[in-house]
């Protein structure tokens, strides 16, 4: 309720061949995964460049949006902002 929580299995990537943009109304997890140098007779996990766009439905903060990743599991915490947040409203009785 409090925040947004993607998590996207990107095996045998760095960091730093990843890259986040925050849109208006989507993440955007990009990248570009190298092929090992050597022969192949077959390779299970494709290479090349790759893009996922996650709809959000709820404005985010930004500014306190934090970006991990462990053992191939890229997980992107994003704060909702206080104005998506359901406000309950008190009825007054006359």
């Amino acid at each position: 309720e409090e925040e947004i929580v993607v998590m996207s299995e990107i095996p045998g990537m760095d960091t730093e061949d990843i890259e986040l943009t925050l849109n208006e109304k989507s993440l955007v997890i990009r990248g570009t995964k190298k092929s090992e140098v050597g022969n192949y007779y077959r390779q299970e996990r494709p290479t090349g460049s790759f893009q996922r766009i996650v709809n959000l439905n709820v404005p985010v903060r930004a500014e306190a949006i934090k970006a991990s990743m462990k053992d191939g599991v890229l997980r992107v915490v994003l704060p909702k902002a206080k104005e998506s947040h359901p406000l309950t409203i008190a009825i007054d009785a006359q």
